[in-house]
């Protein structure tokens, strides 16, 4: 097959290759053909535009003859790449790939992203092409992916699998440029809602092959993971005979021979069929003749360089290459005969053969392993050698040197190869109590690199948060050595340029309290991430004055003053061609795109190079590092949507067909933009630069809705600054709109007006200008719905949201008659269409109310936490009137019923709460709800006696006594009855339980709230551990459907209500979160989960003990004196905690920098958000037991929330109503910002007294010991 395809690329070869492509097909049976099609398939698709009239013929007919016997191929069709795009085959098109249409889009993506992944170049651009085609044809279905506040997992995949192509190495430049237009079809997806998660990196071998089951492990790694994709992927005959040598050499390593194809034959090592068993199974085909295959490898002298290498590499290829060939001949002269000698011999010596044909990737993944095995096991010169060739690669990253392709791909090396170190590094410890000589020799090798030296070449390199991480490293170091912060001050410069370049405007503030002359660049950096643009200005000149031929602080002066409304960002927004084609190709390629718009050229090659030109700055997978290409992809495609509206439009004939097709093209053109618009980043400074763009290429197609467009989005510009608090730039804004006649710019400007205070001068302006909209609106009535129409009715939905805007603010001001304001709000009611019943009766006026809510949540659930709580109080109320039951208004039970008998699974766990309620009245009720969800269905009533046996099974067990010395115990031997109960109840995790709204009103009535498939209980582990407090919870693990284990908590006489309520109040508050822009870009929306997978740490010793309480007994005689416990505090317990060592458990359990700042990120966020919920709450009781640490994501994690409403400070009241009253009072107080001393204060007011309050050594002092107040 390799010759085959190799032998097509060659035009005096490729009739004859054709033909014996189609013997081979023709020849061999369908069980034998089936692995090949996929391949077959897709060399042939990409390579037809190659081919001449008579190769066609032949080609067409190996498809057809793969088509034709469709039916015995039926588990090898997803293999076959889309055929569709080529006229001669829509024959074959429609056997093989037309039912792909039908799929859900999800599955279809998913299903192209198999193959578009794959090693061999052409199936993967064949695919990638299908994927290009599937996601123009199919946009509609794949809009409501990327909408709402989290979306759909299949685009993270999606974007995880371009970004790996886009960064890969080879000579795949076709697949590279398809990878790239996907990118922009796609779009630059909201890092914060996609969702894609880090790369787990490859294998580390943690015993260094002194374990010869891992080093197995790892051989069968490298075979899987790496081996079998680049032997299938090659062409070249030469390079896949040495693959395949290697192949063979690692199988016999793992003990594979051909009696495991063999059921009849005993394999005597369970482990090796174990091993075995877990190759996928697609691969079995390729592997199955290499057990018996006889390949051998002539032996070469083994290569020396002298080193540096990398000063001497003209290429990023022959340096990777020769580097790893080194080190490979530097294993091969270990002396020694001790298994780790000979095993890592004989695994790296299979790669010398194939490192001769320069396969880069090969040698990007196996060299960290390398490098790692030579420190561990080589002479002390090679750690020598391995490290002047680090610090070569960091050094020129510094000092400008040689290309830039071989600068930005070394560097990636050298930081991944940093990164496998530091995990190895964790790994290791993990696993030892000492810390010995292999530890220390790692260990030597990273910290002899200058951190300075790292922190520079990373920043040069945009690896932001490895840049930031090796700074602060440093300021550590500096601080440990006595520095103070004035000779730290070009440190948080740094920290400062690099949360600025993060988009972090918190850890901009931070690092600011520490500065004690801000330059010139850190005012900038202020100013324009605070929207101050004169500020901005007024220091960009400054600089100009002091460098004038500068060219980067002439971009900055041009910026503040595009942002200011003064000019443009750059000359094709002004329309200065002449400059654009001067800066050529030195500028962004979006530039030379608009030019060649503006020249009327033909676009596709220039969109074509403009593409390669930003994608090829694509170097990593980290999603965060590529946003700001994607982003110029996004610009280009939208671009080139805008050029082919205008052809689309001027195509059309001017007859009434004509131009009701060209409204049509126009309405979905603009919904299109509005839809890409919604799901990129709200930043300001990502959102201005789509609208910039937008602007412009209106403003060059010339079109009959450009004007308009042009118009909206310059208020949509003003509507983003404002939010963003840039008023200045919202102010231009608003300006350009009234320029370009934007009919509804005076909202803005209103908005703006009263953001500043100046709620009459608002009033006055909004109500002035709408004096002839309103009066044109009572004389035109709405037109037919067309374009114009849907024009129309867009007006008068703006026209209504400002009059009741208006009420709004005339309401606010405080100083209209009251029948003024009912009048405002009369007049907006009047503007749109009016639901409403009859209020003769109070339950007839219930009844429409609640029946018109429950229409409202049917058409969208954006105000569902406003509209239910009403919606359910009317309802309760209207169930007490006497003559509710004449209306048709379902009763609870059934409600409850019909939502258990549709989602059982999810329903059944709080409805088991309920069931074993010692509330007589409260489990009557409960009964009544699953009587009637019993006769729905046969199998709702097993699923509800099944639910009701297990609990009973872990309510007996959770209150089981046990011996108060025991700490671990056995599920199967001392609670036999709870390991032999089965159940088909799914785990009660949060996001199982929790259900997910429609992100659009489209979707409400199709809309699935449960999406993922729940973790089913399988069994129990047999580990039971009591836990030492007083009421002795045990800690169980059940054993998931997925293999996987999950602990659980039971604990018994504690009423969870509480809790569950909080967990109530936290869903419905990330919610909230997540539709503010602001909170979403902190990812502040995951303030709780599950408690089980976290971390917490009890220090508590004798000496601290008797400190604490020596001091007490003198406070104790003055309790008005806090002095001897503050003394004892500070003085005495505080140096034993001195210094703090948190920072380094992130720097340990996280070594990869960006999962790093992303987990400090996270402590830091859900740390304040729950802070902040719990202070409203009145949540108490939050010692070091409670508050806990995820090891997963790094987040703050709170339990045991059975202490609310100020319950310590406050006696408990039976009446119900009495105590609903009690504790909500203090939290309306806190909300309005009302203290203790009974003064309002502002929101930062409240947040400084609040942590002067925690932090108050007196109030640490007086705590109560057990809680450890020094963490």
């Amino acid at each position: 097959m390799a010759s085959l395809q190799s032998t097509l690329g060659i035009p005096e070869l490729r009739e004859e290759t054709l033909k014996a492509w189609a013997l081979f097909i023709s020849t061999l049976r369908f069980s034998d053909v089936g692995p090949f099609v996929g391949r077959t398939t897709g060399a042939l698709v990409a390579n037809w535009y190659t081919f001449d009239g008579h190769e066609r013929d032949i080609a067409k007919g190996i498809i057809n003859d793969i088509a034709d016997n469709a039916k015995n191929l039926s588990q090898y069709i997803d293999d076959i790449v889309g055929l569709d795009d080529i006229p001669d085959l829509k024959s074959a098109a429609n056997r093989l790939t037309s039912q792909r249409m039908n799929d859900r889009i999800q599955i279809h993506i998913n299903k192209v992203l198999d193959r578009t992944d794959s090693k061999n170049i052409a199936i993967a651009t064949a695919s990638t092409r299908e994927l290009k085609s599937l996601l123009i044809s199919r946009q509609e279905e794949i809009e409501p992916l990327v909408r709402g506040d989290t979306f759909d997992p299949v685009m993270a995949r999606l974007m995880t699998s371009l970004l790996a192509t886009a960064s890969s190495d080879g000579d795949c430049q076709e697949l590279r440029d398809l990878s790239y237009e996907c990118m922009g079809i796609v779009g630059a997806l909201d890092p914060d809602r996609l969702g894609i998660q880090p790369d787990p990196g490859t294998m580390t071998i943690a015993a260094n092959f002194t374990e010869q089951e891992e080093s197995k492990d790892f051989a069968l790694h490298l075979v899987t993971d790496l081996l079998v994709n680049a032997f299938r992927a090659t062409n070249d005959t030469k390079h896949q005979t040495h693959l395949a040598y290697a192949i063979q050499e690692l199988l016999k390593f793992c003990g594979f021979t051909t009696k495991l194809l063999n059921s009849a034959e005993k394999v005597q090592s369970k482990p090796v069929r174990d091993r075995w068993s877990k190759i996928p199974k697609d691969q079995l085909e390729t592997l199955t003749p290499l057990l018996e295959s006889r390949f051998s490898m002539t032996e070469a002298p083994i290569k020396t360089y002298s080193h540096p290498i990398y000063t001497a590499a003209p290429t990023y290829r022959e340096w990777i290459q020769h580097w790893t060939t080194d080190l490979i001949g530097k294993v091969m002269t270990m002396s020694g005969d001790d298994i780790s000698t000979r095993d890592s011999k004989t695994i790296f010596g299979v790669f010398r053969g194939i490192l001769r044909n320069q396969d880069v990737t090969v040698a990007h993944h196996i060299l960290p392993h390398l490098v790692l095995n030579v420190l561990l096991s080589g002479l002390p010169k090679w750690r020598t050698e391995i490290s002047s060739e680090i610090h070569a690669v960091l050094q020129e990253q510094v000092n400008l040197t040689g290309s830039a392709d071989k600068r930005t791909l070394s560097a990636q090396v050298i930081f991944d190869l940093m990164d496998h170190l530091s995990k190895w590094l964790r790994l290791y410890r993990l696993g030892k109590t000492d810390r010995n000589i292999q530890i220390k020799t790692v260990e030597d090798v990273m910290t002899g690199i200058d951190t300075e030296l790292m922190a520079n070449a990373a920043l040069q390199s945009k690896a932001y948060a490895r840049s930031l991480r090796s700074f602060e490293e440093r300021i550590v170091k500096l601080r440990n050595d006595g520095k103070d912060n004035l000779i730290l001050q070009t440190y948080f410069e740094r920290l400062h340029q690099i949360y600025s370049e993060l988009d972090e405007p918190d850890g901009m503030e931070g690092v600011s309290a520490f500065v004690i002359s801000p330059s010139l660049e850190h005012q900038i950096r202020e100013h324009e991430s605070t929207g101050r643009w004169t500020s901005a200005q007024s220091c960009w000149e400054v600089r100009l004055q002091q460098s004038p031929d500068d060219v980067a602080y002439h971009v900055g002066l041009l910026k503040c003053l595009r942002n200011l409304g003064h000019y443009a960002e750059a000359a094709w927004i002004i329309g200065d061609w002449t400059t654009v084609r001067q800066i050529g190709s030195n500028g962004p390629a979006i530039g030379q795109t608009l030019l060649a718009l503006h020249e009327k050229r033909d676009l596709l090659p220039v969109l074509s190079q403009a593409r390669r030109t930003s994608g090829m700055k694509i170097t990593a997978k980290q999603y965060g590092r590529a946003y700001e290409s994607l982003l110029q992809l996004h610009l280009i495609r939208e671009v080139e949507i805008i050029h082919s509206l205008k052809k689309d439009i001027e195509s059309m004939p001017h007859d009434n067909n004509g131009r009701a097709r060209k409204q049509k093209a126009m309405r979905d053109g603009i919904q299109s933009l509005e839809a890409r618009f919604s799901f990129t980043s709200p930043t300001f400074r990502i959102r201005e630069a789509l609208l910039s763009i937008r602007r412009t290429a209106f403003s060059l197609a010339n079109t009959t809705i450009s004007q308009s467009e042009i118009g909206d989005a310059w208020i949509l510009s003003s509507k983003i600054a404002r939010k963003a608090g840039y008023d200045q730039t919202a102010y231009s804004a608003v300006l350009q709109a009234k320029g370009a006649e934007a009919p509804f710019a005076f909202v803005q400007q209103a908005k703006l007006n009263y953001a500043n205070g100046g709620i009459y001068k608002a009033l006055a302006d909004i109500t002035n200008a709408m004096i002839p909209l309103l009066k044109q609106s009572s004389e035109t009535p709405l037109e037919t719905p067309d374009s114009a129409g849907d024009r129309d009715f867009a007006r008068e939905r703006k026209l209504a949201k400002a009059v009741l805007l208006v009420a709004r603010w005339t309401n606010e001001a405080d100083r209209f008659e009251r029948n003024d304001i009912i009048q405002r709000y009369m007049e907006a009611i009047a503007r749109s269409h009016n639901l409403s019943g009859t209020p003769d009766q109070m339950a007839i006026f219930h009844y429409h109310t609640c029946h018109y809510y429950s229409l409202a949540l049917h058409y969208g659930v954006k105000y569902i936490y406003q509209t239910m709580p009403r919606m359910l109080t009317l309802w309760l109320d209207f169930g007490e009137i006497k003559d509710a039951k004449k209306h048709d208004l379902p009763t609870y039970q059934k409600i409850m019923a019909y939502v258990i008998y549709k989602y059982p699974q999810q329903a059944l766990w709080p409805t088991v709460g309920a069931a074993q309620s010692k509330r007589a009245e409260r489990k009557s009720a409960c009964s009544e709800v699953t009587t009637i969800a019993s006769a729905k269905s046969n199998t709702i009533a097993v699923l509800i006696k099944d639910a009701a046996r297990f609990s009973n099974v872990l309510l007996k067990f959770t209150d089981e006594k046990v011996d108060d010395k025991k700490r671990l115990m056995s599920m199967g031997s001392d609670f036999s009855y709870v390991a032999s109960s089965r159940t088909k109840m799914i785990l009660p995790l949060q996001d199982a339980l929790t259900c997910t709204l429609p992100t659009t009103s489209e979707t409400v009535k199709s809309h699935n709230p449960f999406p993922n498939t729940p973790v089913s209980i399988a069994g129990f582990d047999d580990r039971v551990d009591i836990m030492p407090s007083l009421q002795r919870p045990k800690k169980i693990s059940f054993m998931g459907s997925d293999g996987r284990k999950y602990p659980f908590l039971c604990k018994p006489h504690d009423d969870l209500r509480k809790d569950a309520r909080l967990m109530d109040l936290n869903s419905m508050i990330n919610k909230l979160l997540k539709s503010a822009s602001e909170s979403r870009r902190r990812q502040l929306c995951d303030i709780l989960e599950k408690a089980y997978g976290r971390y917490n740490k009890k220090i508590y010793t004798n000496d601290v003990h008797a400190a604490n309480e020596q001091a007490r007994k003198i406070w104790a005689r003055d309790k008005e004196n806090f002095a001897p416990l503050i003394h004892a505090f500070k003085n005495q317990i505080l140096p034993k905690y001195t210094p703090t060592v948190f920072h380094e458990w992130f720097l340990i359990t996280w070594p990869e920098p960006s999962a790093w700042l992303a987990s400090r990120l996270a402590y830091g966020r859900t740390l304040a958000v729950m802070s902040m919920i719990g202070y409203v709450l009145g949540l108490g009781d939050r010692h070091g037991e409670n508050i806990l640490f995820d090891g997963l994501s790094g987040d703050t994690v709170h339990v045991d929330l059975n202490c609310l409403f100020d319950k310590g400070r406050s006696k408990s009241d039976r009446d119900i109503k009495a105590s609903a009253d009690r504790n909500l009072k203090p939290i309306r107080a806190k909300l309005r910002g009302v203290m203790k001393e009974g003064t309002v204060g502002s929101v930062p007011s409240q947040v400084e007294a609040l942590i002067k309050e925690a932090t108050s050594p007196a109030n640490l002092a007086a705590m109560y010991i057990g809680w450890a107040p020094w963490l």
